[in-house]
């Protein structure tokens, strides 16, 4: 059987755990605080995925927001293999989600992973 959706106080408290690591992978990513900015962000998707329904999770446009930026930190880092796959996942759910193709959250991502494979087709030693 399926797990319990999380109860309503429980996912709201999640997301909003969720939204305050989130904030501080931002204040982190903005100072070039790369190491700390990823373990927030990480720790802000594993919150807000467990206060987002199992169905709804590939189909939130804040869950793609949140990988984004995780990709763009991992990039920073010098991961770009892993960045792509973050970027990729992004988009699949702003697809998922139903957001048209020039809605600006979605072609900053597409530019974004356009721009990476890029540079690793450019070096694919990366």
């Amino acid at each position: 059987p399926a797990p319990a959706p999380p109860e309503p106080a429980a996912a709201s408290r999640g997301e909003a755990e969720g939204e305050a690591f989130y904030k501080q992978a931002m204040a982190h990513f903005k100072a070039a605080r790369y190491p700390e900015a990823e373990r927030d962000f990480r720790k802000a998707l594993k919150l807000k995925e467990e206060a987002t329904p199992p169905s709804e999770r590939m189909r939130n446009p804040q869950l793609a927001v949140v990988y984004n930026n995780l990709a763009a930190t991992v990039e920073k880092r010098n991961s770009p293999r892993d960045a792509q796959a973050l970027y990729r996942h992004a988009i699949a759910i702003c697809n998922n989600a139903a957001l048209p193709p020039d809605h600006p959250r979605v072609k900053h991502i597409h530019a974004k992973l356009a721009e990476l494979e890029t540079q690793l087709f450019s070096f694919p030693g990366l």
